[in-house]
């Protein structure tokens, strides 16, 4: 479906829109997508209440269809799901959230608990094995692992909080209220129609799109919605953010205008765009997806240990929770930590708060039956 036999020239978009709208009617075509490579095909997306996205591949140089998908049924979309919801709906993005914010939380916490107290690089630098306990091997394994990887993991996790259901909505709500967002979504002008008996072809729109940045792939075109809308072009790759672009055209005129790259976007917009490359690994390509293939193993790796060490250690009885230290006193800066947590992880610290209600609750029947056994 990706590529084709290269001809001599290429027709044009609007006739390759033609046969994709001759063969889907009740489909609406929403946008094209272009990689500039003579090889590949060009992809026209649809939108139908039916089958929501669907992906159209077509031969440049004949027209014809090479192949239709539609994009839930596809694997990426799958697994991206399984990631962001475990296919729990709006349940499951608050658990994924509440891990991401625990994980981001566990991962500083370690840092404390790890850094070095004396001066011995065994079970600090590398993990101790020979003739040590299963406690301390199961330890090292979890301190020195988890320590190396630590700051990609921890990048990994903030990144991911921009892609959450609470943290993440909010975040783009405040960008978008504050102007921060693409102009192209802000303050795009629309299209008029008065005067103009038709709108210009989608092969105009791709010629202005390579005057405007020569050469420029890939290349993707929103169509307008409605008569007053207007094109929106995307340019660059996810894993690229200096590469990324995104500007209006006039549906009648062709006037090109609002564009947005990196030369005047906000901070916010930044650090959104920059966001997903570190989040999955590709901001330096194979490199750094290595790196964060490890880091995420590891994360596997300190939560299997992390869970058996507690499990060796925890108190025998019915909850298996730790108990109080006689005459603790709880330090201002943790105190301070969890508040700051709080505030800035929303759905941690409801979960704290449901852990605080979940202990006085306990602590309450369990005294009312100490008094109940006294008489």
């Amino acid at each position: 479906m990706y590529y084709v036999e290269p001809a001599a020239t290429p027709l044009s978009l609007d006739k390759m829109r033609e046969t994709v709208a001759a063969e889907f009617p009740d489909e609406r075509i929403s946008g094209v997508a272009l990689r500039g490579e003579p090889q590949c095909t060009v992809e026209f997306m649809l939108q139908s209440d039916a089958y929501g996205l669907r992906h159209v591949y077509v031969d440049p140089y004949t027209a014809k269809l090479v192949g239709n998908r539609v994009h839930n049924e596809c694997f990426f979309p799958v697994v991206r799901s399984l990631h962001r919801s475990v296919y729990a709906g709006v349940f499951g993005r608050l658990l994924m959230e509440l891990a991401t914010g625990w994980g981001v939380i566990l991962v500083i916490t370690g840092l404390y608990l790890w850094w070095p107290k004396t001066k011995s690089a065994a079970g600090v630098w590398y993990p101790r094995w020979k003739g040590m306990t299963t406690k301390i091997v199961l330890r090292d394994l979890h301190a020195v692992f988890g320590m190396y990887l630590a700051p990609i993991a921890l990048v990994i996790e903030a990144t991911g909080m921009f892609f959450t259901f609470i943290w993440g909505q909010s975040y783009l709500t405040v960008m978008f209220m504050s102007g921060g967002g693409p102009l192209a979504y802000v303050d795009a002008p629309a299209s008029d129609p008065l005067g103009h008996s038709r709108t210009i072809p989608l092969q105009q729109v791709f010629e202005i799109a390579q005057q405007q940045d020569a050469g420029a792939f890939p290349l993707s075109i929103d169509l307008p919605h409605d008569e007053k809308d207007v094109y929106r072009v995307h340019l660059g790759v996810s894993s690229d953010p200096t590469s990324q672009a995104i500007y209006v055209v006039d549906q009648y005129t062709g006037q090109a205008s609002t564009r947005t790259d990196m030369s005047n976007s906000s901070v916010m917009l930044s650090l959104l765009v920059f966001a997903y490359p570190l989040h999955v690994g590709s901001i330096l390509g194979i490199t750094t997806k290595i790196l964060a293939f490890l880091a995420c193993m590891v994360l596997i790796l300190t939560s299997i240990t992390g869970f058996w060490m507690w499990w060796r250690a925890r108190p025998r009885g019915p909850r298996g929770f730790p108990q109080r230290a006689e005459n603790y006193h709880v330090n201002r800066w943790v105190v301070l930590v969890v508040l700051t947590a709080s505030l800035v992880l929303p759905v941690v610290g409801a979960s704290l708060a449901v852990v605080l209600v979940g202990e006085f609750v306990c602590s309450f029947i369990a005294l009312q039956a100490s008094r109940a056994r006294q008489f």
